[in-house]
């Protein structure tokens, strides 16, 4: 087989490589380097100097100088020293033993060659005899010197140890005395030497960190590969590690460099209990490890003899992520057909696209490529999953508001439109404009459209935030294990895989992050990624406000961090790019989206005060692990999850915070995230309030991009790959698949908001969408016209403003209540007047509002009166009693949906 020589691109804590040739030798890193008579070093490892072929492993050969080990018989076959590691200069033959002309043989050890020349075992000489290796030696004449006694041509005795030169005091101690071989049991790695060069003195090199190779120079030791072949490795990450060499006279545990001491034990350290205080100190210890990165040298010889082709596992997982996606179409099937909860199959075909991946995720041997792929895989058949739960329709209330939007402007031809179903989504119509040039280029429905854009935009956030992660730590393998751990947030299986503007929010904020970083790091086009960050931000500000807020707001943090640090700000692009975003928000919500101030202030102060007043005693908690009616309990062991997957999070992240403090203290950005995740607990004390809006939902996927970076930072200290075991691995992978099974199990609530199955009163889920009111708003709109103003409950209303294209009242838009007119028992003028007051021309009724209370704790609008008592459902009377009124005209009836026409009502009573 053909070799392989890598060459190295950015040099760094990992070692990137790639395949330049077959034919040259194959680089590896130099050990021990020895002088030449020309003063070249020479590798401890295969190697040749000009005009002499290779050697077998750990020989070396000089010119004009046959190799060693094994050293073949002399011309005239007079001696076959035995086989070590041995040395000759020119004119002097290998030591120990030795043979003089005439073949008479010499003792072992002390040595005098016919020029007085001596060579004992693993010592040099240069050239010129400047100075002579330590043991007992003969002068001129053959004299013998005391023991441990070296003499200079000027007969000038010297100590043993280290060595002076002619007429000169003695050198300084040698680096065995200064650098004891042993620390703590087990061999210290040292700098190659020390060598001296001739009429030099010695120059020991200090033990502070292992230097850093030139892969591209030295040759690598091709006996070291199995049949001397080497698999395409293709960018894998390879940093050179020194192997740790155990002392066999002692027990003591391997003590990594830049470990702190076990022994020292900070004050607050003292407070906690003996177990507590043992993991502590092995968190700080491991947490102060320089390179946990670094390859050792079996583990480099198990990846070059493993790895045979660059996508390893990825045919696999993907095969593995199919199964689990089918296991959810089961859940899904079981759901309908036995009107029972499936949700167990849904979670479990989630377990097995999670599950898997993260194990290989966490191998150091898995190339880049494979990464990468094993990300794209995971994050789309999540995204698969999701629309299996109903492929034909949206499922939930916000992809509602943005097909309105969608349809507005494709009918329209223009933006800003009116919207009163979500008054700021037609202000920031980014996703709408991205999704209706794809349906004009396609010729697909909004709906295809839409689902297309939002995989799109997953794709685009998974791979900016690996290569935002890989720029940061330069690791394929961390970038991979933080990109797939922020997958377990709360929101990535559900609402961040909804046609929703902070899908493609988020999208543009990694893009924007990804870009800054980069600069940091580039000699050439830092302008132009500059620029291009701005105009990312300004997609980003037409697209979604939360997300444009949290990012700028991410970017101020990272310029006060550089400031602190006392870092050029001008060279990150961080302060420049805020000040950007800063202006062009402004001025966006200044002259286009003037109601978001209210939309984002209002429910922010609601929670708010709701947080207070249950902390101070004076409001309720919400009811947990229920709906908002209290009824429809979360079984035992989702409930169980769901707590395991918390307190796995909120306990792990001080411990990444701190893996961050001790590795990245000095570079703003990993500071400014581990910063940020220490928020993450802060944020969902909001889950114990009534909280509509979801502030604690809608915080979850900004923070955390800083919580995966924290928490795969955490895992990379605590686990080095140098001693990582397949065990640890797997239980690595168990607590990482319960985080992200419980996370998204928060995040997408109860049985009735995922499976599909019976139609439930006021969701907005599978069982409350359903093909009898899609088919309703088809009607309306094929024989009632668009733009009609319809009064209805909160889910028809979603379907009459988009399938039929229809006016919803509500109240938010209309500052006008409509649900009286629904709750009361008989019609009267008063609500003549609340119809004449909203302009209403059409009343959609759904029967099936008797049949139960709302989940949503509410049938129409969000406030409305009659829901603060509401205990028993809307009686039938109630939502029958218009068929008796004149002048209201039933125009549809379906059974369960009626629509009535109450033009002439309110015309006659204008007229009157």
């Amino acid at each position: 087989m053909e070799n392989k020589q890598f060459k190295k691109k950015d040099v760094s804590q990992d070692e990137q490589y790639e395949v330049l040739s077959t034919d040259t030798p194959v680089p590896h890193p130099p050990a021990r380097p020895v002088s030449s008579p020309d003063n070249r070093p020479m590798p401890s490892n295969p190697a040749s100097l000009p005009g002499n072929t290779v050697t077998s492993r750990r020989q070396f050969s000089l010119p004009g100088i046959m190799p060693v080990e094994p050293i073949p018989s002399s011309p005239d076959n007079t001696f076959t020293p035995p086989p070590r590691q041995q040395f000759s200069l020119p004119g002097i033959m290998s030591a120990e033993p030795h043979s003089l002309p005439g073949n008479a043989p010499l003792p072992s050890g002390p040595v005098s060659s016919p020029n007085n020349t001596f060579s004992p075992p693993r010592q040099f000489s240069s050239p010129g005899n400047t100075f002579m290796p330590v043991g007992p030696h003969s002068l001129p004449g053959n004299a013998p010197l005391p023991s441990g006694s070296i003499s200079s041509p000027g007969n000038t005795f010297m100590p043993t140890g280290p060595h002076s030169l002619p007429g000169n005091p003695p050198a300084p101690k040698s680096a065995e005395q200064q650098f004891p071989p042993y620390v703590n049991g087990y061999m210290q790695h040292r700098p190659a030497g020390p060598h001296s060069l001739p009429g030099n003195p010695l120059q020991p090199a200090p033990i502070e960190q292992a230097p850093q190779p030139n892969y591209t120079d030295m040759p690598y030791a091709q006996s070291q590969l199995p049949t001397n072949q080497m698999a395409t490795m293709n960018n894998a990450s390879m940093p050179y590690s020194p192997p740790i060499i155990p002392n066999p006279a002692s027990n003591l545990t391997p003590q990594f460099a830049g470990e702190a001491s076990m022994d020292e034990v900070s004050p607050l350290q003292k407070l906690l209990p003996g177990f507590l205080q043992r993991l502590f100190g092995v968190v700080v210890t491991r947490a102060q490890a320089p390179e946990p990165e670094q390859w050792s040298n079996t583990l480099r010889l198990k990846a070059v003899a493993t790895q045979t082709h660059v996508m390893g596992w990825l045919p696999l997982l993907a095969l593995l992520d199919a199964l689990g996606l089918l296991i959810a179409v089961f859940g899904c099937a079981y759901s309908i057909n036995t009107s029972s909860d499936g949700q167990f199959f849904l979670w479990l075909g989630l377990a097995v696209i999670f599950g898997p991946s993260f194990f290989r995720l966490l191998s150091p041997i898995a190339s880049r490529f494979e990464r990468v792929g094993i990300l794209c895989s995971v994050g789309l058949f999540t995204y698969f999953t999701k629309i299996i739960l109903s492929p034909l329709h949206f499922i939930f209330i916000d992809e509602y508001f943005h097909l309105r939007t969608i349809d507005d402007i494709q009918r329209t031809g223009h933006l800003f439109s009116e919207n009163s179903m979500l008054v700021v989504s037609p202000l920031y119509p980014g996703l709408e404009i991205v999704t209706n040039a794809l349906q004009t280029l396609s010729g697909t429905d909004a709906t295809t459209a839409g689902l297309i854009v939002a995989g799109f935009s997953r794709i685009v956030m998974l791979l900016s935030l690996f290569l935002l992660y890989e720029q940061i730590t330069k690791s394929a393998r961390i970038a991979g294990i933080a990109t797939i751990l922020y997958m377990t947030n709360l929101g990535f299986f559900l609402f961040n895989a909804l046609f929703v503007y902070e899908t493609l929010g988020l999208a543009f904020g990694a893009v924007i992050f990804f870009i800054l970083a980069r600069t940091e790091t580039v000699d050439k086009g830092g302008r132009w990624l500059l620029f291009a960050s701005w105009v990312t931000t300004g997609a980003l500000v037409i697209t979604h406000h939360v997300s444009d807020f949290f990012f700028l707001g991410f970017l101020i943090l990272w310029a006060i961090i550089h400031k602190w640090l006392r870092q050029p700000l001008l060279r990150s692009g961080a302060a420049g790019t805020a000040l950007v975003g800063i202006i062009l928000s402004i001025g966006w919500v200044a002259l286009v989206a003037q109601p978001v101030v209210v939309y984002l202030v209002a429910p922010m102060n609601d929670a708010i005060s709701g947080l207070g007043s249950v902390l101070s005693g004076i409001g309720t908690a919400r009811h947990l692990f229920a709906d908002a009616t209290g009824g429809h309990p979360t079984p035992l062991w989702l409930r169980l999850m769901m707590l395991f997957s918390m307190a796995l999070t909120v306990l792990s992240i001080p411990f990444g915070a701190l893996c961050v403090w001790h590795r990245y203290r000095y570079k703003a950005l990993p500071l400014m995230f581990g910063l940020m995740a220490l928020a993450y607990p802060l944020t969902q004390a909001f889950r114990v309030v009534n909280d509509p809006a979801g502030i604690s939902d809608r915080f979850t996927p900004y923070i955390y991009i800083a919580v995966g970076f924290a928490l795969a930072t955490f895992i990379s200290q605590m686990w080095p790959i140098r001693g990582l075991k397949w065990t640890q691995a797997l239980t690595i992978t168990v607590a990482a698949s319960i985080i992200f099974l419980g996370g998204n199990m928060l995040g997408s609530g109860p049985s009735w908001t995922l499976m599909p199955g019976n139609y439930v009163v006021g969701g907005d889920a599978p069982r409350t969408i359903d093909p009898e009111s899609i088919q309703a708003a088809t009607w309306t709109l094929a024989r009632l016209g668009p733009n009609n103003r319809v009064a209805t409950d909160r889910t028809n209303r979603l379907i009459m403003g988009t399938y039929g294209q229809q006016r919803i009242v509500t109240a938010p838009d209309d500052k006008i209540y409509i649900s009286p007119v629904f709750y009361s028992q008989k019609f009267e003028d008063w609500q003549v007047s609340i119809l004449q007051s909203a302009q209403i021309r059409y009343l959609v009724v759904d029967q099936r509002l008797s049949t139960s209370l709302p989940l949503q704790s509410y049938y129409f609008d969000q406030g409305e009166p009659e829901a603060e008592n509401l205990s028993t459902p809307i009686s039938q009377q109630a939502l029958t009693k218009f068929n008796t009124v004149p002048h209201i005209n039933r125009v549809f009836d379906s059974g369960d949906i009626v629509i009535y026409d109450v033009g002439a009502l309110v015309n006659a009573s204008k007229k009157s």
